[in-house]
């Protein structure tokens, strides 16, 4: 008798839980739009609301620190070659802070990824909370 290959619904959440961290949230988005099966789980759907606002979050912070940048850089240039120096400084300043907001957002997909392959919830303050008020 052959064997049959038996899909555990349990392994497949949390497959498809890290998978949306890794991807910004599109292989949920792809599992929920072809109706999987189980993309009304609660698990899942923490996981998946999850990685979107972290993801979203990590673009938004990204997309502010480079707008915020040029901002400043082109006001200090308004007062000529004598505040070149400073523009540098705080050009510097300002991806030295956006490498580290990459770093803590590479750090929660780790940690998102981990614990979604563990089958438990991962904490995140002030995002796990708006994910739960969201997930009902």
């Amino acid at each position: 008798m052959p064997a049959k290959f038996q899909q555990n619904s349990e392994t497949m959440m949390r497959v498809m839980s890290a998978a949306s961290y890794l991807t910004y949230g599109i292989a949920g988005l792809i599992y929920v739009i072809a109706n999987g099966r189980y993309s009304k789980n609660m698990f899942f759907r923490f996981h998946f609301v999850q990685a979107i606002l972290l993801s979203i979050f990590n673009t938004f912070i990204s997309w502010m620190g480079s707008a915020l940048g040029n901002t400043v850089g082109g006001i200090l240039g308004l007062f000529g070659p004598a505040a070149a120096g400073a523009s540098g400084i705080v050009g510097s300043g300002i991806i030295l802070v956006m490498q580290g907001v990459q770093l803590i957002y590479l750090l929660a997909v780790i940690a998102g990824v981990v614990q979604s392959f563990r089958g438990k919830y991962l904490e995140i303050p002030g995002v796990s909370k708006l994910v739960r008020s969201n997930t009902r």
